[in-house]
């Protein structure tokens, strides 16, 4: 439940609003790891997840957002169900190191988006949900041990993800 408050229309007082999200899934993921030498393997997986709309995608209120656009939640906004699937190789190759490559992809009923509405001024940022979504990409990471001091161990850890949408 998510309680928000909209200035009335005389614009002294507030009305509270109750937005409900009432939502029972069954929810899964399951992995299959095949170890192609000791250090090295092969890792596919499968999840499904929502995605909740949060209390400002909800609010019918408008505010002014950080970038300085304003902002309206859209009551009603349903959540989004996903669909993620990923294949991963790993590479362990001393202590604490090791490089992953990975390619994942997820589809998505009723993403929450915004959309852009002209009003006579000014733009107003508005929560919806689409139809359908995918997203697909590709993510290396690598741990590299650097240096040994009496004390510590220093790492170098990279992180980097190419992302298309549709």
């Amino acid at each position: 439940e998510v309680l928000t408050f909209v200035r009335s229309r005389d614009g002294l007082s507030s009305i509270p609003e109750l937005s409900i999200q009432d939502i029972e899934a069954y929810l899964g993921s399951s992995t299959i790891t095949y170890e192609i030498f000791d250090n090295m393997q092969l890792r596919m997986g499968y999840s499904n997840t929502i995605n909740r709309p949060d209390s400002r995608e909800l609010a019918p209120s408008r505010f002014l957002g950080e970038n300085g656009r304003f902002i309206q939640g859209t009551q009603g906004l349903k959540h989004s169900e996903i669909d993620n699937f990923d294949l991963r190789f790993e590479w362990y190759m001393d202590d604490d190191q090791y490089f992953s490559i990975a390619y994942f992809h997820k589809e998505i009923d009723s993403p929450i988006e915004y959309a852009v509405t002209q009003l006579i001024e000014d733009e107003l940022d508005r929560s919806i949900n689409s139809a359908e979504a995918e997203l697909s990409g590709v993510e290396i990471e690598t741990r590299a041990y650097l240096y040994e001091s009496d004390t510590r161990l220093y790492y170098l850890k990279n992180n980097v993800s190419y992302v298309d949408t549709d």
